[in-house]
């Protein structure tokens, strides 16, 4: 609808997606309305927050990195770092991701912990992160290309693009 000229239309069905607890449609729909209304009568932004705190791991996901890079609100470490966490324990691949590598490399506040950093990296490949798998493959792949190439098989099949890229340099 929005490709065909029919915003107001388009934005409706983006509420009504909001409204139905939608993470992502929150977000377009807060970032719809700000460009377009910098004092919007809707706080989106207050809609994905209820449903991070009603225990949807991929609002938490979605609120974090709001809150880690400030989009939409004020940036804030220790608020990114709570949703993120809170995301990580709902088992949300990708906030299981981060948080190892945020482990493994200090960052934003996390103390090095190699343990807890393999075992958050597992979970996320458990959990079908394509970029996950992508880097175990990345990982293993001078001993064990076999196992490798099936798995940046798995991660392209996500539509993960830098493994499509990888896999055009092996022939099987």
């Amino acid at each position: 609808m929005y490709r065909a000229g029919e915003i107001q239309d388009a934005y409706a069905l983006m509420v009504k997606c909001a409204q139905a607890g939608d993470p992502i449609a929150c977000l377009l729909a807060q970032e719809w309305i700000a460009s377009i209304n910098p004092n919007p009568d809707v706080n989106w932004m207050k809609k994905l927050e209820d449903i991070a705190h009603s225990g949807v791991a991929e609002a938490q996901w979605e609120l974090s990195q709001c809150y880690r890079f400030g989009n939409y609100v004020n940036a804030s470490v220790n608020s990114a770092n709570y949703w993120l966490e809170k995301s990580a324990e709902g088992g949300w691949p990708e906030a299981n991701l981060h948080l190892s590598w945020y482990m493994a490399s200090e960052q934003y506040g996390y103390e090095l912990d190699i343990r807890e950093s393999e075992r958050r990296r597992e979970l996320a490949i458990n959990a079908g992160s394509a970029e996950a798998i992508y880097l175990k493959a990345i990982e293993i792949i001078d001993t064990d290309r076999e196992s490798a190439i099936m798995m940046l098989r798995d991660s392209a099949s996500k539509g993960f693009q830098p493994a499509v890229e990888v896999l055009k340099n092996f022939s099987h």
